[in-house]
């Protein structure tokens, strides 16, 4: 299984310039009213440590995927919402008829996501591999 994710998560990378967990959190701001929600919400949803979620959304906001507002109910707080161009990817990777989530079903997509959480959490694995060591041999 885990040599599956990590081939189907390099394809991705590699077709779409996004990761697994970065396809998940778009997936996870597509599910919310208004395409709206706050990091701990993602972080709940992808079963990540918060500074791994931090890193996703960093690198989804640099590539305009996604855009951080102040929260208009709590000053304190910061909105995450999808933007037309995360939308438009998105929508690519499901319409992909190689995208092995694009063939899941809802029960098997929370497996998925419940396995990478703990591959990542379990092994302090950087999802995006930008700062993951080299194998020691």
């Amino acid at each position: 299984m885990t040599r599956i994710i990590n081939l189907e998560n390099k394809r991705t990378e590699k077709l779409f310039g996004v990761s697994l967990p970065q396809v998940l959190c778009l997936h996870w701001l597509h599910l919310q009213p208004d395409y709206t929600t706050n990091a701990t919400a993602i972080k709940d949803y992808l079963q990540l440590n918060a500074s791994t979620v931090t890193g996703i959304i960093q690198r989804l906001e640099k590539r305009e995927l996604i855009v951080r507002c102040p929260d208009t109910r709590d000053l304190r707080g910061i909105q995450i919402s999808l933007t037309s161009q995360g939308l438009d990817l998105l929508n690519e990777f499901a319409e992909s008829s190689h995208s092995l989530i694009g063939r899941l079903s809802a029960s098997q997509i929370e497996q998925l996501e419940a396995t990478i959480g703990l591959l990542v959490d379990g092994l302090d694995l950087d999802p995006t591999g930008e700062n993951t060591p080299p194998p020691p041999f």
